[in-house]
């Protein structure tokens, strides 16, 4: 306690004036210490602020990117409904062609196009044409025999009419005509002239050779007749238009 009082007496005088002298540099320094405290304070509230503000920022950025994202699902969810949608459109629109083409099929197969009655009504046109077709054959070929029978007709109406007025040719009580064979007395046969017997012919019935005209019938031949056509080449080729 002596202690004690003594520093007091001792140094109470110096601790007084130190801290007067103290508080007279504080008061001189006041206007410097208070600038400083307000940058000092104006440094941590704009650190602070700033701080703040950037939380602020990165928060509404947050925000702002999970709601962009919010509305880009929901975007691509309607864009895959939407396609989804249009997609079985478009199939069942596909489906609803097949069943249509199929249905009409059917439909005009078993009542407008029958098939097994076109199928009969082709069959039955076949036949008519077959038919018909074998009747019209026979009928170019009536039509046939009947030109080339009209034909030899008039070339045998021609050819009588010509060889009418050929007397020369007939046979006289001297001379046998040309039309008499000497073969048809050895075979026995009537002479033929275009198929018919040469007494039915415009030459009329042949005159009766001379009893002794065997020898004369075995000299006429075929070589007498050969030059009378060589002799009447225009009478021949008319003759052949005509038959055909």
């Amino acid at each position: 306690m002596a202690g004690l009082a003594e520093l007091q007496r001792v140094a109470a005088p110096a601790l007084i004036a130190e801290y007067f002298s103290k508080c007279r540099l504080a008061e001189d320094r006041r206007d410097v210490e208070n600038k400083a405290i307000v940058v000092i304070q104006s440094y941590a509230r704009g650190f602070l602020v700033r701080r703040r503000l950037q939380r602020f920022i990165m928060t509404t950025v947050t925000i702002q990117r999970y709601w962009r994202g919010y509305l880009g699902r929901l975007r691509a969810r309607r864009a895959l409904e939407e396609y989804n949608r249009a997609l079985r459109k478009a199939y069942f629109n596909a489906m609803a062609t097949v069943i249509q083409r199929w249905w009409r099929g059917f439909y005009s197969r078993k009542h407008i196009h029958d098939y097994y009655a076109r199928k009969r009504y082709l069959k039955q046109v076949k036949e008519r044409n077959d038919h018909i077709r074998a009747e019209l054959n026979l009928e170019a070929e009536r039509a046939i025999i009947v030109q080339r029978q009209e034909a030899e007709e008039r070339a045998r109406r021609l050819f009588a009419d010509k060889v009418s007025k050929l007397h020369h040719l007939v046979s006289t009580a001297a001379q046998p005509g040309i039309f008499n064979s000497p073969y048809s007395v050895a075979t026995g046969t009537l002479p033929v002239i275009m198929s018919l017997p040469a007494f039915t012919t415009a030459l009329g019935p042949p005159r009766p050779p001379p009893l002794d005209s065997q020898t004369n019938r075995n000299l006429v031949s075929t070589a007498a007749f050969t030059r009378y056509l060589k002799r009447k080449p225009m009478f021949d080729k008319n003759l052949a238009t005509e038959a055909y």
